[in-house]
This record gives structure tokens, C-alpha cells and sequence, in this order.
């Protein structure tokens, strides 16, 4: 039997309220669990046990919506029409509803008094969501009304008087207030939206006013009434929602082109104040539709607006689904991509994030260029993630030279060299201004007061390479944005102190004055003088090391001006590595050091000095009756925990391929912090030893960071037989039955690094033409060379913030634009998509209002 307080409400009514109430609780649900993600996402310094609250909250949310939708089916199949089992459930939940909704505003309280306007979204959030939950509460456990009363439009039509004077005088009040302000104060066209909205929800306001005083108590019916909601509530959520949009398009550079930086930054309130704007304007048109939909089957009119709004609606509503989904989305995956074939991915590199996070004073970059240049695009996109990266230490501004004088003007003042001489305009080596400016550390207000500054002009941020018709190759432009403006931001964390590396030269090492780019060396007996390393020393120079040579001979030969003669020091005339030495590299010694050249390194490196050595297999012309050469370095670095071994790395081919050739990669247990960022990055080798720790314990601690490919067949021998004619070898091992045997069951290592008591002291590879200007020059695989070189010497010179591959170019064909045609590209898709949004809009309400 029904319940005698609730005579008048139906079984079905209560049924379809609870399956409503489940649908509720789970929206509910999802939506705290999203916040709890936001909140662990962006205030990573709270404890785990906020997180821990929104969690347990969204999924008591999901539970009690199962149970509640659940209960609703069980009743509904039992045949029974008692409704007092769903009065019951419906009390407990708005119990359970008020208890949620005073927790929820309690912590968006905290939340506003901790963080204040940095942590309005959330707070704001909460507050919305509490008042939410208070409200269905107070519903709830009051009841449902008799079906044939409404308590809320039947409490207008009693109060039609006060009601009337109330439209009226707050509508007037609110048109002339705003309309004085406009007048006397002022404000500008920045504050169109909200003026704008104030003018038209006073004018609305005062007209459902004059529209009350006409109309008779007797002739104000509920179906009136229901009309007065459907205007005033839709007409005046449609103002908020519009003027929300336009302030979110003024506000466009926080909301939309700033991404993670401007909504975790000191105006991050502006995204949620105009999501919320949007958000009420959406519930107020919403709210209304619900009032006005128990009339509409029998008032045409009615029908008619109804489905109208609801046309407006739906649309409104799909913006703000996929704005707000695009924003959760870019949360988590803050970086932009670019999909295009030529380019793939356009990411931070390993090295940029390693800089980034370890910025420890406010950076800002100045980019001084127009939107129409063909670089623009691709370096926001950079400048995005990278103040995504370090939302609270680098701040980017766009300046355009050609509209923002002011700015412009005062920057050129303090900074006389983003202006270029007129010799460079002339030309051509630059465009004159334009370019990346990067300032670090605070910007003091005194304008004459220096700060740490680097200018990158922007004919450093691209290259050219212009097509050639003969060997159909289109041209491309290269991007090369990330590197330099890196590279010169860590040039700036430095203090702008470059780092002095020697190259020992003058034992058949690779020439660093050879830039030529030189074939692989074709015989072991060749030296490695040949294949030069100009390519390896241009690039150091270009990251702000400066390079010498260094030679412990009586004379330098002809072409060595960049090399300097290791200088007598102290009353016993020994020669030295000089003081100011940060590493001395060893790329490839062909020929026997002399016993004054290994006491001074070994000297060097006793007085704290740093080393980079690589070796390779060097044989003797006469190979069969000398074997290989070694060069002396083999019984000094043992005291330093290195063994290097005559041994060489073979590969068992596929056909005729050069067996030592092989690929070396980072062990995946490798505890050196530099390698572990080129984990699965496989580097090719050719004619290297294997180079292994030490096995007695002792003062210096050698780890492996490089190693042959577990999945690959391989062997280390120590014949020279193997060296000479390795195909022919192997062919001798398996026609015997040996080579299966010989075969290593364990990676073998190629390169090791050495630390004291934790301090980096040297690097040691088993192979040197890695570093030639030949392996430099391939396609391929020569960013991978050289990074991992130089992020080895940014290791040992105790800086991790550049260690990591270096940031990869990015190309792109350049396009035809002499049949250009702006209207067809750009503007008819857009009326098109309009139109047939409009259309579809309008034939479904031209059904629905039959």
C-alpha cells in the first residue's frame, strides 16, 4: 500500500526518480575522481591522503549508484507498488548526500585559504559541487511533492507581486549602474563581456518585470509561469555562456596558447573563472528546459521554444565537453605533437627536460618574430612544452617587432645586441631584431642594471636547403630551435664558463684539423691520423667548449696551429698537462706513447684531472710477426680499474657483412646516470676491443655503459688472424666445429666509466672512429655519436642537466604558395561546418515541433 504522506505520488514516479538518482551518483563519482587526479596532478607537495579522500569519495559515488539502480530493478520486478522501500533509500542518500556535501566545502575552504587565486578551479569546484550535494539533500529528505503540484512555480505565482517588483528594480539598477560605469569610468573594449552581459541581463530582467505587472493574478497560469522560466532562465544562461566565451578569447593567451604554463601559473584562475562562467550559463538554460518540459504536449508554443533552446543547448554543451576534455587531456599529456610523415613527433628531448628540471632561478624567454614566419609554429610549439616542463621557472612572451613598439623598444635599449650591425643586414646574415631572447634570473627594474643574457639571432634557429630539380629533391626547411636555444640556456646556467678540453695529438690520434669527411678505414694497418675529428671538434665548440690540441713533441708539424706544446713546469723541467685542463681526450693513439707523455697524464689525473680515452685495433704492417699495436695507455689505466684487452669483437654475419661491425647498447642494470638516458638506443661499432672493470678490489670503481647486443651472435678473439681477414677466420672456427663454442654467452663490454669514491674521474671505449668525421657525417646515427660523447663529458664535469640525446632536427617541405587561395582553405570549411551544423539544428527542430 502506498505511504499516506505521499499518497498522491505514484510508484513509477518514485522508480524513475532512484534510476534518476543512480545516474546522478555516478556523474558525481566521476566527477570527483577527476578532481582528485587534477588536485594530485598539480599540487604534487600534498600528502597522499587527499588524494585518499577523493578517491574513497568517487568510489562510495560508484557504489551507492550501483546499489541505488540495482534496488530500483529488484522493486520493479517484485510486482510490488510499495513506495516506502524507495522513500527509505531515498532519505538514506540525501543523509549521506548532506555529510558529503559540508566535507566538500570545507575542503574547497582550505583549499582557497592555503593557495588562494592559485587554486580557484578547484576550490570553486568543490564549492559548486557541495552546493550540489546540499541541495539534492534537502530534496531528498524533504520528499517528493503530489504530481499534480509544482511547490516552486507555484510558490512565483503566489509572490507575482513582489516577484514583478523585483525583476523590475533590480533590472533597472543593474542596465543604469553598469550603463554609469560605462559612461564615467571608461573601461575599455577589455571589458565588453562582462559589461556587455550586465546591460542585456538587465534589460531581460526588467522586461519579465513590465511582463508580470501586465498579466492578471487570475490569468497567470502555471503553463505561463512555466514560460516566464523557459525565457528568463534560458535567455539569461545563454548571456552568461556567450560572454563567458568572449572573455575566454580575450583571456586566450592563459586559456588556449599557454597550455600547462598558464593554467598551473599565477592567472590560472582565469581558465576556471570562465569554465565556471560557462558551466552556470549552461545549468541556469538547463534548469529551465526541465521546468518547462511538463507542458510541452500540450502547448505549441512551449513545444516550440523548448526545442529551440534545446538545439542551443546541445551545441553550447558539446563545446564545453570538448574544451574541458582537452584540458583534462592536456593535463597528463602536456606536450604537443606534430603527426605529419616527414617530421613524427615533435617531443622534448631527454637533455632539454634534464636542463629544465634543473633550472634554479626564473627564466623568461622574449620570442621576437611575426606569426607569419615559416618558423613561428614549430618554435611556440617548442616554447610551449618547454614552459610546460617548468611551469614555475620560465615564463615565454611573444613579442612582434612590427606592433609592439613599446616593449619592443625597451627591450632593444637594455639589450643592444638583438639589433644587428649594419654590415649583417647588408648581407643578409640576418633579419635585423628577430630571434630568441633569453633572460636569466629576476629582470631588475632599474634598466641600466646587467643581468645574465644570451640573444639568439633567428637565422640560428633554421637552415635552408634549396631544391634541386636535377636530383628531384624538394626543398626543406631544417629546424633547429631546440638545440640552440638549450644550448645557450645552459651556457647561461653555467655562468658562461667554457670548459677547456685537450686532445692529445701527436701519436697518430685522430686529427682534430682534419675536417674532411673521410670513408671508413678500410685496413686495421692504416693509422686513424687519416679520418680526422673536425667534425667532433666543431660540434664541442658550438655547445661552448673550448678545444686545444696538445702534443708532448720537441716541435709541432705544419698545419697544427691549434695545438699547443706541453710546457716545462718546476725545477725538474717535467713537461705537464696544463693546470687549466678540465679533460684531456684520447681519441685513438696508432702509435706507442712515450714513457714522458703517460707519467703526465698519470700525474694529471693524480692531482684530480679528468680523462676520456678511446682505443681501437691498430695492427702493425708487419701483422703476422708484430700483432697489434699497443700504445701504453693498456698499463696505466689498470691502476684506474680498466682493462683493456687485446681482444676483438666479432659479429657471425648474414653473408658477406664485415663481422666487426656490431651493435653496443647501455646494460639495463647500468647505475651511471648519463648512459641510462640512451637505454635502447643502439649504436654501431666497427674494429673495437673489449673493454672490461677490473676485477681486484681497489681505490677507483669502473661500471660498463656500453655493451654488445644480447640478441646478437658474437665472439671475442684474440688472433690477429681474426683482425686481418675476420670472414675467413670464422670460416676456419665453424669448418673445425669450434665456433659454437667460441661463441660468448654473456654481452661483452665495449666501454666503461670510472668513478672515485662516487666522482666521475674518466671514460674509456674499446673503439675511436665513432668519433671520426666519417661515423659524425652519417645520417643516421651521428646525433647519437656525439651525444653520447658529450653528455659523457657534461658527466664528468658534474653537470646532469644537458646528459641525454641531443633534441633531433626537424624537416619539413616547403610549399608552393603562388596559387594560394586563403578563401577556399580556410574560410568556406568553416561556413560549410556552420552551415550544416545550422541546418541539421534546424530541420530537427522543425520536426520536433510538430
Amino acid at each position: 500500500m502506498p505511504t499516506p504522506m505521499h499518497a498522491n505520488v505514484s510508484f513509477n514516479s518514485l522508480l524513475a526518480r532512484s534510476r534518476s538518482i543512480a545516474v546522478g551518483l555516478f556523474w558525481g563519482g566521476l566527477m570527483l575522481l577527476i578532481i582528485g587526479l587534477w588536485v594530485a596532478k598539480k599540487h604534487e607537495e600534498l600528502s597522499g591522503a587527499w588524494v585518499l579522500l577523493f578517491l574513497f569519495l568517487a568510489l562510495a559515488g560508484f557504489g551507492l549508484a550501483v546499489w541505488t539502480y540495482l534496488k530500483a530493478g529488484r522493486l520493479a520486478r517484485s510486482g510490488d507498488r510499495d513506495t516506502a522501500p524507495l522513500l527509505k533509500a531515498d532519505k538514506m542518500i540525501g543523509g549521506l548526500l548532506l555529510v558529503v556535501g559540508m566535507l566538500l566545502l570545507v575542503v574547497g575552504l582550505l583549499f582557497a585559504i592555503w593557495y588562494k587565486l592559485s587554486a580557484f578551479g578547484e576550490a570553486v569546484g568543490l564549492g559548486l559541487f557541495a552546493v550540489i550535494a546540499i541541495g539534492c539533500s534537502r530534496t531528498l529528505l524533504k520528499g517528493p511533492a503530489s504530481e499534480d503540484s509544482h511547490p516552486f512555480l507555484d510558490g512565483l505565482r503566489s509572490r507575482q507581486a513582489a516577484l514583478a517588483m523585483g525583476f523590475l528594480v533590480g533590472g533597472v539598477a543593474v542596465f543604469l549602474s553598469t550603463l554609469a560605469w560605462i559612461v564615467f569610468k571608461k573601461p575599455g573594449l577589455e571589458w565588453f563581456p562582462e559589461l556587455g552581459a550586465l546591460l542585456c541581463l538587465g534589460l531581460l530582467a526588467a522586461a519579465c518585470g513590465v511582463w508580470l505587472n501586465l498579466v492578471t493574478p487570475q490569468s497567470l497560469t502555471l503553463a505561463k509561469i512555466r514560460i516566464l522560466v523557459l525565457v528568463f532562465g534560458g535567455v539569461a544562461g545563454l548571456i552568461i555562456a556567450l560572454a563567458a566565451m568572449l572573455r575566454a578569447i580575450l583571456w586566450r593567451d592563459d586559456i588556449f596558447l599557454r597550455g600547462m604554463g598558464g593554467w598551473q601559473g599565477e592567472n590560472s584562475w582565469h581558465v576556471w573563472a570562465c569554465a565556471y562562467a560557462e558551466l552556470i550559463g549552461l545549468a541556469l538554460m538547463f534548469g529551465s528546459l526541465l521546468l518547462a518540459k511538463a507542458d510541452i504536449r500540450s502547448n505549441a508554443v512551449l513545444r516550440r521554444t523548448l526545442y529551440g533552446y534545446n538545439a542551443v543547448l546541445t551545441g553550447l554543451l558539446l563545446l564545453a565537453i570538448l574544451v574541458v576534455g582537452n584540458i583534462v587531456f592536456y593535463t597528463f599529456f602536456p606536450y604537443t605533437f606534430d603527426w605529419t610523415r616527414t617530421r613524427g613527433f615533435h617531443t622534448l628531448s631527454i637533455s632539454t627536460k634534464n636542463l629544465l628540471a634543473g633550472l634554479k632561478q626564473p627564466t623568461t624567454v622574449y620570442v621576437l618574430t611575426t606569426e607569419q614566419n615559416p618558423i613561428y609554429k614549430d618554435l611556440r610549439t617548442l616554447l610551449t612544452n618547454c614552459e610546460a616542463e617548468a611551469p614555475d621557472k620560465l615564463k615565454i612572451h611573444y613579442v612582434n617587432p612590427d606592433q609592439d613598439f613599446t616593449l619592443y623598444g625597451e627591450l632593444a635599449r637594455r639589450f643592444p645586441e638583438i639589433l644587428p650591425g649594419a654590415d649583417a643586414v647588408l648581407r643578409r646574415e640576418e633579419a635585423p631584431g628577430r630571434g630568441v631572447l633569453i633572460v636569466f634570473g629576476e629582470l631588475p627594474a632599474d634598466a641600466t642594471t646587467k643581468v645574465p643574457h644570451g640573444f639568439i639571432a633567428e637565422r640560428k634557429l633554421y637552415e635552408v636547403k634549396e631544391a634541386r630539380e636535377v636530383e628531384q629533391v624538394k626543398g626543406t626547411l631544417i629546424f633547429r630551435g631546440e638545440d640552440e636555444v638549450m644550448k645557450e640556456l645552459s651556457f647561461l646556467t653555467q655562468g658562461r664558463q667554457k670548459r677547456k678540453l685537450y686532445f692529445l695529438q701527436g701519436n697518430d690520434e685522430l686529427d682534430i684539423n682534419s675536417p674532411n669527411p673521410t670513408n671508413a678505414r678500410p685496413t686495421p694497418v692504416l693509422p686513424l691520423l687519416q679520418m680526422g675529428a673536425g667534425e667532433f671538434v666543431d660540434k664541442l665548440k658550438k655547445d661552448n667548449y673550448e678545444v686545444t690540441g696538445l702534443s708532448f713533441a720537441k716541435v709541432l708539424p705544419k698545419g697544427a696551429e691549434t695545438t699547443d706544446l706541453a710546457m716545462e713546469i718546476g725545477p725538474e723541467k717535467r713537461k705537464e698537462v696544463p693546470v687549466d685542463a678540465a679533460c684531456v681526450l684520447i681519441l685513438g693513439p696508432s702509435e706507442p706513447l712515450s714513457k714522458e707523455t703517460l707519467d703526465a697524464l698519470d700525474r694529471y689525473m693524480e692531482r684530480g684531472g679528468q680523462m676520456f680515452v678511446c682505443f681501437d685495433m691498430v695492427s702493425d704492417r708487419d701483422t703476422v710477426k708484430k700483432g697489434l699495436k699497443n700504445t701504453g695507455l693498456e698499463e696505466l689505466l689498470k691502476k684506474y680499474g680498466v682493462q683493456v684487452t687485446n681482444e676483438l669483437v666479432m659479429r657471425v654475419p648474414q653473408g658477406r657483412e664485415d663481422p666487426r661491425t656490431f651493435a653496443a647498447v647501455v646494460p639495463p642494470d647500468c647505475k651511471i646516470g648519463f648512459a641510462r638516458a640512451f637505454l635502447d638506443e643502439p649504436m654501431v661499432f666497427n674494429t673495437a676491443r673489449v673493454v672490461k672493470p677490473e676485477t681486484a678490489p681497489g681505490r677507483y670503481k669502473a661500471d660498463v655503459i656500453l655493451q654488445t647486443h644480447p640478441r646478437q651472435a658474437l665472439l671475442a678473439d684474440a688472433d690477429i688472424l681474426a683482425l686481418i681477414d675476420p670472414l675467413r677466420y670464422l670460416f676456419d672456427l665453424d669448418q673445425r666445429r669450434l665456433l659454437q663454442n667460441r661463441l660468448s654467452r654473456e654481452p661483452l663490454p665495449v666501454a666503461v666509466a670510472v668513478t672515485d669514491n662516487g666522482k666521475p674521474r674518466m671514460l674509456v671505449f674499446g673503439d675511436a672512429e665513432f668519433l671520426s668525421n666519417h661515423y659524425l657525417m652519417l645520417k643516421d646515427q651521428s646525433p647519437l655519436y656525439y651525444s653520447f660523447a658529450v653528455s659523457g663529458l657534461e658527466w664528468m664535469a658534474e653537470r646532469p642537466a644537458r646528459e641525454g640525446p641531443r633534441p633531433k632536427e626537424s624537416n619539413y617541405y616547403t610549399l608552393n604558395t603562388e596559387r594560394f587561395d586563403l578563401n577556399r582553405l580556410v574560410f568556406l570549411p568553416v561556413w560549410l561546418m556552420a552551415l550544416s551544423i545550422f541546418a541539421l539544428g534546424a530541420g530537427v527542430w522543425i520536426v520536433r515541433r510538430k
